[in-house]
């Protein structure tokens, strides 16, 4: 799979003239965040520890696991804290 990101010119080169290699630092703080998330993930949903499970066997474990996106995740937790809101003002209207 390929991600793309588009900055204008102005924003490069303010990019630029932090990091020496803008790619290779975009890619490198993508696979940071792939490395924890897989971690996080071979730990909430197996009974192996990601430390002794290697980065192949991680991608292959993922591959395996229904996971609902973070999308998805977050659109749940509103949901039921606006029906849990609901629930909390109707039983107040109840009691008064």
């Amino acid at each position: 799979m390929v991600i793309e990101i588009s900055v204008t010119d102005e924003q490069y080169k303010a990019l630029a003239h932090e990091i020496a290699n803008p790619q290779e630092w975009l890619q490198a703080i993508v696979g940071s965040k792939i490395h924890f998330a897989l971690e996080r993930i071979i730990k909430e949903n197996t009974d192996f520890r990601p430390d002794r499970v290697s980065d192949t066997e991680k991608l292959s474990i993922v591959n395996g696991l229904t996971l609902k996106t973070r999308a998805t995740l977050d659109a749940e937790a509103k949901a039921l804290l606006e029906a849990q809101i609901l629930k909390s003002e109707s039983s107040k209207e109840d009691n008064s």
